[in-house]
């Protein structure tokens, strides 16, 4: 209850509430313009954000296409650097721990011709030659088979010559000369593809050429090398692409990075600006920024919170009102009328409503009705 409630529209009252409720006015005035123009900043926000979002989701997706595209590369290479080799090695061990207990005598290149022959009908067998790629690892193979049985002089297969130096490193020989120096040189006419071919029979070995770890090592390394260290090693085994990875495992790389990028305020938000999906329409943008507006209006108002009274009151405001020994305060009471005889009858009334409200809410106070026209004989005669 306040004290116009039964004066009517006559008169104006001020009084340190009434100050109060300017300071409450200011407040909110002030507390929804920043709630605004934080909305009209985190729009833009959002806005920016998705872009930059979707636009670095479609770059993880190509990256993620490249890996997989570079990971099938270096298996096709280190298959036609290593497989043939490897394959002819294994059969080579094979037959010579057979033909040592058939004919110990035999000279160590009738053996190598058998396996030469059981390999090469083998790979014949298994591969299209209609296929260049095919062809290639034929021609490879054949040159590997010559180049190896050079490697021997004429002597029975029980010599010590035959597996000193052992078969892998007798191979690993071979190949290293016909990578490097005599047989890709001379058929691979592509500089950038022979290098590549150079590069991946570098990283790998007759004995290791087909672990799947190793190639996913391989493959990380030169990823994380040729984006110079942009990409962390983990968020690349991420996305490593072993079968198939899925549109969750691309959004848990990009919320990952993403906070890494966006402010910490606009962390907590990824997931709900990443949900909107490729093409959101201005609803379900302003839905989102409502939302996030409505969470930021609790930490707005908990580190500014609503002016409380009598406290938030400046003081120089305040002492307008109240004594500096907060023993007397003043209620200013102002007429809305220029006639004289309205005047004393408003003041009659306030008088009488003082007092009703005094008694209404048990005030202990001493309270004076003051002025020119309270003062006055007419204003203090009572009503008959």
């Amino acid at each position: 209850m306040q004290l116009n409630d039964g004066l009517g529209k006559n008169v104006s009252v001020d009084s340190l509430y009434s100050a109060y409720l300017k300071v409450l006015e200011r407040y909110f005035d002030v507390m929804n313009k920043t709630i605004n123009d934080v909305r009209l900043k985190l729009r833009g926000d959002v806005i920016l954000f998705h872009e930059r979002a979707y636009g670095l989701k479609r770059n993880i997706t190509l990256l993620v296409n490249y890996m997989g595209d570079f990971r099938d590369r270096v298996n096709r290479t280190v298959e036609l650097v290593y497989m043939a080799p490897s394959l002819y090695i294994s059969t080579w061990v094979r037959v010579l721990s057979q033909e040592v207990y058939v004919n110990a005598s035999q000279n160590i290149y009738v053996v190598n011709g058998k396996v030469n022959s059981i390999v090469r009908s083998m790979l014949i067998g298994v591969l299209n030659l209609t296929n260049p790629s095919a062809r290639l690892i034929v021609s490879y193979y054949d040159a590997f088979t010559y180049a190896w049985n050079k490697t021997f002089p004429p002597v029975k297969i029980t010599d010590p010559l035959v597996i000193n130096p052992s078969p892998a490193i007798r191979a690993q020989s071979i190949i290293n000369g016909l990578v490097n120096r005599t047989f890709f040189p001379s058929v691979i006419q592509n500089r950038t593809e022979l290098e590549f071919i150079k590069m991946v029979a570098r990283n790998f070995n007759i004995t290791n050429w087909n672990v799947s770890t190793l190639v996913k090592q391989f493959v990380i390394n030169y990823v994380y090398e040729s984006l110079h260290g942009s990409l962390s090693k983990d968020v690349l085994l991420e996305l490593y692409p072993t079968n198939h990875v899925t549109d969750e495992q691309i959004t848990k790389v990009l919320i990952q990075l993403l906070e890494q990028k966006l402010p910490a305020n606009m962390t907590k938000y990824i997931s709900s600006i990443i949900e909107l999906g490729p093409r959101p329409t201005n609803a379900q943008i302003d839905e989102l920024v409502n939302n996030i507006i409505n969470q930021l209006k609790e930490n707005i108002t908990a580190a500014y919170p609503k002016p409380t009274y009598p406290n938030s009151i400046p003081a120089s405001i305040y002492h307008r009102y109240v004594s500096h020994n907060n023993r007397t305060m003043l209620v200013y009471v102002t007429y809305r009328t220029y006639n004289t005889t309205d005047e004393i009858e408003l003041t009659k009334d306030l008088r009488s409503e003082v007092h009703d409200l005094s008694q209404k809410l048990n005030l202990n106070y001493s309270i004076y009705v003051s002025g020119a026209i309270a003062l006055s004989g007419f204003a203090l005669r009572r009503r008959t």
